[in-house]
């Protein structure tokens, strides 16, 4: 398929050529433009689950073809490939969501900032594109390219597959992520007023519900209707409709963003 967001002019096609391997301890490492190098087991950092120890994941192993799903169009032919997203530090997907659900969440969250393509040899797996977001600032080209690029793999059946590729960076230099996500004074009062809460009942309360990362504080992202069920005058459950009762409250949760 053709991502929305992708490249519509010709990138260089060696941009996305297998890298050559300088060293043991080679990373994929961004330059202005291109984008280089080969994944390590400790750049696959959600291939672990809560219950389980951490099993770091050769790369070798891992399944890459599912991820290569965008169409990029180069001076060579076009190649297979995905995108590179910048997250804000702290808002990569909980280790337990299935592999569908994390691709999901990096759609939703991550800023595009580039494209490449990604295959194994017997150095590993290897990852090459360009940085292809028009409007860099000189503060977001220096942190990109003291960044490491990161790998999503879930377990998939007996296996690994990669799901996404993505940098950290400070959620200042993600401006545009952060007004795409977060709801403003404005969405949530016409939410609440004329929008689909406009129904919910003025003693509804209002629960914040913790991040994923137990932040004191992230920025709102959405806000839904939901019974509540009090355990003591600090904390709760919330509870599905059909299994409330009349004792259980209305309420409107307050999610945010991770």
């Amino acid at each position: 398929m053709t991502d929305p967001h992708a490249p519509i002019e010709p990138l260089d096609g060696h941009l996305f050529s297998a890298p050559p391997r300088r060293g043991p301890d080679d990373f994929v490492r961004i330059g202005i433009p291109r984008i280089a190098g080969y994944l390590r087991p400790a750049d696959g950092v959600n291939a672990y689950n809560r219950r389980d120890p951490r099993v770091e994941v050769d790369p070798r192993s891992v399944l890459v073809a599912p991820a290569l799903t965008t169409t990029i169009p180069t001076t060579t032919g076009s190649v297979r490939g995905l995108p590179l997203y910048a997250m804000a530090t702290g808002s990569t997907p909980d280790p337990s969501l299935s592999a569908a659900s994390a691709e999901k969440y990096y759609a939703a969250l991550g800023q595009v900032i580039g494209y490449v393509s990604a295959g194994q040899n017997d150095l590993g797996l290897w990852v090459s594109g360009a940085v292809t977001a028009p409007s860099l600032t000189d503060s977001q080209r220096t942190a990109l390219t003291e960044s490491p690029v990161r790998a999503d793999w879930r377990r998939v059946g007996p296996g690994h597959q990669l799901v996404a590729l993505y940098v950290r960076l400070d959620a200042a230099l993600l401006p545009d992520v952060m007004r795409r996500c977060a709801l403003t004074k404005g969405e949530l009062l016409r939410q609440l007023t004329i929008g689909p809460l406009a129904d919910a009942p003025d003693d509804a309360l209002m629960i914040v519900v913790k991040d994923a990362e137990r932040n004191r504080c992230s920025p709102l992202s959405s806000i839904t209707a939901a019974r509540y069920a009090p355990l003591t005058t600090w904390s709760g459950d919330l509870v599905e409709d059909d299994e409330a009762d009349e004792t259980d409250m209305y309420a409107i949760t307050l999610d945010p963003v991770n």
